[in-house]
């Protein structure tokens, strides 16, 4: 399972940025950091970090 929204959008900017993009991905082969709140603000603290929001899906698929 995964959950993520399309694009940073801060409450404070009020517009799209380009921003950390906040994102959940649960299953049995998943491991956990120690991130244990949901948001932008948070989402660059991780030690799991994408750079390329396109490969999310082959990750989240086993595949990369």
């Amino acid at each position: 399972v995964m959950i993520v929204p399309d694009h940073a959008t801060p409450i404070i900017a009020r517009t799209h940025t380009s921003d950390a993009v906040p994102f959940i991905l649960y299953g049995k082969n998943v491991i956990a950091d120690e991130i244990l709140t949901f948001g932008e603000s948070v989402a660059n603290l991780s030690s799991f970090k994408v750079e390329a929001g396109h490969k999310l899906m082959n990750i989240l698929m086993g595949k990369d």
